[in-house]
């Protein structure tokens, strides 16, 4: 029994000093990092994360779950698994496409914007080069192109990937375009001669139909369009042509968040009022209060006055109807 204690004791003191650890410093502060799950492949056989650093440095690294294969890469914004083993990653810039069955890697310069259709295995990029300054191309990840558009500034694939809306330049007009990505020489105008530049599109969830509107030099609203795919139909709005909206009065806000009711019968977004009178901030730190005001003091003090903050609206455009939601009374809507 004693033989067995002391073994235990001299056990017990060799596992405490083989577990010391080292004291740290400031200086080693810097190692230190936060490890985050960025994406898993649909095949669950690749894995992807992030290592991120107190100096805003970002490793992001592709592992395979059943190899010690792994790839890195520096200061990644954005990635996305493909379905045919291929993996996307930005930079800036920069596209990486790495090939997961080869680990060839391309790199593509100058991408502006770009997007993946899962639904159809295409990747839609706009790119700007010597010889065009915004190309927009759609190709497989393996590097075959389909499609090449000259001129196109942005675009927007829909929520189910099957569709993709973009603008480009036709005659020094604006012009709106949407393409089928399962036929992609199906493709219909929506707008030819718009005067100014289209913005903001927004997809009803199921990718039924899209929104979006047109601003001026000022960057003023000028129109907000509603297309329904399935009909064919471009609905428009144009503030001052209905007397519920007076634009004398009355302006969508600048680079509006477009929103759908599930029905597409209705179009959200925000406005505000025209011309309103400021307040001469007084210097005294004496407070005079009215009694008749709607609002306390301290309420107005933090979540702004009312009168100036955006307002909530509708659009109808199958009955061509426009209605202002919230007021100053009733500012807020849930």
């Amino acid at each position: 029994l004693v033989f067995n204690f002391v073994l235990q004791l001299v056990a017990c003191s060799l596992w405490g000093q083989a577990l010391q650890k080292k004291e740290l410093t400031p200086s080693d502060y810097h190692l230190w990092s936060q490890l985050r799950l960025d994406n898993i492949a649909s095949n669950e056989q690749w894995a992807s994360y992030r290592l991120s650093y107190s100096d805003d440095s970002d490793s992001l690294f592709v592992r395979s779950i059943n190899s010690n294969t792994s790839y890195s890469f520096a200061g990644i914004e954005s990635s996305q698994f493909t379905d045919n083993n291929f993996f996307l990653a930005q930079h800036a810039k920069d596209l990486y496409i790495l090939n997961l069955k080869t680990s060839g890697k391309e790199q593509l310069k100058n991408v502006i914007q770009y997007g993946y259709s899962e639904a159809t295995g295409l990747l839609v990029m706009i790119m700007s080069s010597n010889e065009y300054k915004n190309l927009m191309t759609i190709r497989t990840p393996s590097g075959k192109i389909l499609k090449e558009i000259p001129d196109a500034s942005r675009f927007s694939l829909s929520p189910d990937g099957r569709n993709v809306v973009y603008t480009s330049k036709e005659n020094d007009k604006n012009a709106v375009r949407i393409l089928d990505l399962k036929m992609i020489e199906r493709e219909k105008w929506i707008i030819l001669n718009a005067k100014d530049p289209i913005k903001g599109f927004s997809w009803q969830k199921e990718g039924y139909s899209v929104a979006f509107f047109s601003s001026n030099e000022q960057k003023e609203v000028s129109s907000v369009f509603h297309y329904l795919l399935k009909q064919d139909k471009l609905y428009a709005l144009n503030p001052g042509s209905k007397a519920e909206f007076p634009v004398d009065s009355l302006s969508i806000y600048r680079s509006p968040e477009l929103h759908f009711s599930d029905d597409m019968q209705r179009v959200f977004f925000n406005v505000f009022t025209n011309n309103i009178k400021k307040k001469n901030k007084s210097e005294s730190n004496v407070e005079i209060w009215n009694g008749n005001d709607k609002w306390l003091y301290l309420d107005e003090f933090k979540h702004g006055r009312f009168e100036i903050a955006n307002e909530n609206a509708v659009w109808i455009p199958q009955s061509n109807l426009f209605r202002q939601l919230s007021t100053n009374e009733l500012p807020i809507i849930t």
